[in-house]
């Protein structure tokens, strides 16, 4: 299970791991997967990114929180960052996908808990406390929502106006009638004389 860190972490650098079996990498290709990540504009400017800044390191520490919105993006779970539901993304295998040592990673961790860009549960998982703010995954959705309910009616109004002029349509064809009552037989070319 500790291949997922590795495999999402150089998966959006084009780099998969070799010994990562098949069906996890088919697992993995086949969750929901964000594309882009937003970002505000004034990033530089929210207090919590100016206090992480202006610590010893914090241009590091900024490079993490990029690194775990990107982890949150590619399992797209509320935020959350783990290898799998049960098995939370460690320290460790952060450490080694950024290249750093794990106690610069704990304490760059311990830095954005303080801010309240993350939190940790008891069991060491990682959620961006303000994916939704970040996101807006909810107002998305709702747009998505309004936006199918409005093709779904202009669909129902379209077909009802088009079954309505098609019964017009018959109902202003004349009726031929098909039936053999009431006609002359036909001659079949040898005229009978009577």
């Amino acid at each position: 299970m500790t291949h997922f860190a590795f495999f999402f972490s150089y998966k959006s650098r084009g780099v998969i791991s070799k010994d990562i079996p098949q069906e996890e990498k088919n697992e993995v290709l086949a969750m929901k997967k964000l594309q882009w990540l937003k970002t505000k504009v004034g990033l530089f400017l929210d207090p919590r990114i100016l206090y992480l800044m202006n610590l010893p390191n914090g241009d590091s520490y900024i490079v993490l929180w990029f690194f775990l919105k990107d982890m949150a993006g590619m399992v797209n779970d509320d935020g959350k960052i783990y290898v799998s539901e049960t098995e939370p993304l460690t320290t460790q295998l952060i450490a080694k996908s950024l290249h750093r040592r794990q106690p610069f990673i704990e304490n760059g961790l311990r830095a954005l808990e303080q801010v309240d860009l993350i939190e940790r549960d008891e069991n060491g998982l990682i959620r961006i406390v303000i994916w939704d703010e970040l996101q807006s995954f909810h107002r998305d959705e709702r747009r998505r929502e309004q936006t199918n309910e409005r093709v779904r009616r202009y669909r129902e109004r379209r077909r009802l106006a088009q079954e309505a002029q098609q019964e017009s349509l018959q109902e202003e064809s004349p009726v031929v009638d098909t039936s053999s009552e009431g006609l002359p037989e036909p001659s079949h070319g040898n005229p009978v004389e009577s």
